[in-house]
């Protein structure tokens, strides 16, 4: 392997402690040869990484619920990031920056280091377009939705390489007159180096262990998950909801869990957790549920954590959208769509049948197998290097 120069530079509006993918791609950037300087939020566990070099802005990622005021937040860490990309360039000198949305035009901020002969990477994790769609319930003929595709657009244009997440949002760029020779497509599955199967996984506790790794958002549907916990409670059936996460929805959630006096069975961790802790958490699960309701963003985009599932030999129970069943029709359980009622059916079926529960979690242990990261990692590398 051939690299034509050893500095990447790695912009992310994100923590970068909490981000698995701009983790994984930046260890396999690492791997191939390079010094990484990344350009962050604030984030007080990034000490733990210190193979990085980090250049944190005092930002805090904003959460709210103002989209004028996520703008704000994103304007604000564009120009902290053109400013110090700029300055540092040319000593710098490096050969690639990688950008990671959201948003798009954070590819902009590279104006100088790709004067500076910078290849610059956009690697497209959200739609932002329809992810506002939802989170702001905008049309999509909206006028800030039609900005967002023009922003995407352009964006994709300026930058050399573009990055998706899978199949389906390749479709949906050239549909949008992304017109690349190639878009690379970097699933984001999990690292198998850090989600392995445990040894001996017991499937057949008393307690039926669930998981619920995620950002705390009303769009992702937590709330039908509660609600399918709180039906099962009510029959008695013996099980415990494990939410693992962080979010703009977060208080919602501990007063509906106080609400229904779920507080026994439902538990909630003070934030995010690493990777590695998440890791060992799901050795105990034996379901994880993947609650996501149809709409125009859940729609086409794939949730990493159904791949951590897979991983830690977890049962997947999750909604039935097109794009999951297409990928994963055999090896996940699915429930209809904003149905708590059969979500919890499904639950309680799996709860009464501990060798099925085995069943999904081999089957979908084996789909995982088939291409893990390093597949991915490879491909990532291959951008890279001559």
């Amino acid at each position: 392997m051939k690299i034509k120069k050893n500095k990447i530079a790695v912009i992310a509006y994100t923590t970068f402690s909490t981000d698995t993918r701009v983790q994984k791609e930046a260890y396999a950037a690492s791997e191939a040869g390079f010094d990484l300087d990344i350009y962050t939020l604030e984030d007080k566990n990034v000490t733990n990484y210190n193979k990085f070099n980090f250049i944190r802005s005092n930002i805090v990622q904003y959460k709210g619920q103002s989209k004028f005021s996520y703008v704000f937040s994103y304007i604000k860490f564009f120009f902290y990031c053109f400013y110090f990309l700029s300055i540092n360039t040319p000593t710098k000198k490096y050969r690639f920056i990688h950008v990671h949305n959201m948003p798009n035009f954070l590819v902009f901020s590279t104006i100088i280091p790709k004067l500076f002969g910078a290849k610059i990477i956009l690697d497209i994790h959200d739609l932002m377009p329809e992810i506002f769609c939802v989170k702001f319930k905008l049309p999509i003929a909206h006028w800030l939705i039609k900005t967002l595709y023009l922003e995407e657009k352009l964006s994709a244009k300026f930058a050399n390489e573009v990055i998706a997440t899978n199949s389906f949002h390749v479709k949906r760029f050239k549909e949008n007159g992304i017109v690349k020779k190639t878009v690379t497509e970097i699933v984001n599955v999990a690292d198998e180096k850090i989600f392995y199967p445990p040894q001996n996984k017991n499937y057949n506790d008393e307690k039926l262990q669930i998981a619920y790794p995620s950002t705390l958002a009303k769009r992702l549907g937590i709330d039908n998950l509660i609600d399918a916990v709180e039906i099962l409670h009510n029959k008695g059936i013996k099980l415990q909801l494990n939410i693992y996460g962080d979010g703009e929805y977060r208080t919602e959630i501990v007063k509906k869990i106080n609400e229904k006096a779920l507080g026994e069975v439902v538990s909630l961790s003070d934030s995010f957790i690493s990777l590695e802790k998440l890791s060992f958490e799901l050795d105990k699960a034996h379901i994880g549920v993947i609650p996501l309701p149809s709409n125009v963003s859940n729609d086409i985009a794939m949730p990493v954590k159904i791949y951590e599932f897979f991983a830690k030999k977890v049962c997947v129970v999750a909604t039935e959208l097109d794009l999951l069943k297409n990928c994963f029709d055999s090896s996940v359980l699915f429930f209809e769509e904003r149905n708590s009622e059969d979500l919890a059916n499904k639950l309680e079926h799996l709860n009464n049948n501990r060798n099925i529960i085995k069943n999904y979690a081999e089957r979908g242990y084996n789909k995982f197998a088939s291409q893990t990261w390093g597949y991915y990692k490879a491909k990532y590398q291959s951008i890279l290097i001559d």
